[in-house]
Formats: structure tokens, C-alpha cells, sequence
């Protein structure tokens, strides 16, 4: 009867481990895919703020071109612009 005890004690912590495991597993997986979303929502969106940058600055070049006063306040962003120390 021990033997069969702690034969059953033993199944029962290496089980333990085992689920263990695969939570701490399944946790980074999770981590690692919420990172990867994350990067991707940052690249979006810094792509979009130079899309932004590009289209404002070629407005401006064209009202100096022709002469034309330019007074449109750039995007605004992290840092209010694509090579500013400011922001981040």
C-alpha cells in the first residue's frame, strides 16, 4: 500500500510539473505574439506619420515655389517631427 502511495504522490508532482510547463509555455507564446502585434501596430503607424510628413512638406515646397505664403502647422506626432529628439 506505501508503494502504491507514493507511486501515486510521484504521478501526481511529475503532472504538476508537466502543467507547469505548459502554462509557463503558453505564456510566452502569448507574450511573444502580443509583442509581435504590438511592433506591427508601431510600424503601421510610424509609416502613416511619414506619409503624413512627406505630403506636408511637399505643400509647403510648393507655396515657396510659387510664391504663396505657407502657414498649415505640421502633422503632429511623437516628437512633432520624423527627426526630432524630443519625443522619445
Amino acid at each position: 500500500m506505501q508503494t502504491v502511495l507514493a507511486v501515486r504522490r510521484g504521478m501526481t508532482a511529475n503532472i504538476l510539473d508537466i502543467v507547469a510547463s505548459a502554462y509557463v509555455i503558453l505564456e510566452g507564446v502569448m507574450l511573444a505574439q502580443w509583442l509581435k502585434e504590438r511592433d506591427q501596430r508601431k510600424e503601421r503607424e510610424a509609416v502613416k506619420l511619414n506619409q503624413q510628413w512627406q505630403s506636408w512638406y511637399e505643400r509647403q515646397q510648393a507655396a515657396f515655389r510659387e510664391g504663396r505664403p505657407f502657414d498649415e502647422p505640421p502633422p503632429a506626432g511623437p516628437g512633432a517631427g520624423p527627426h526630432s529628439r524630443n519625443g522619445r
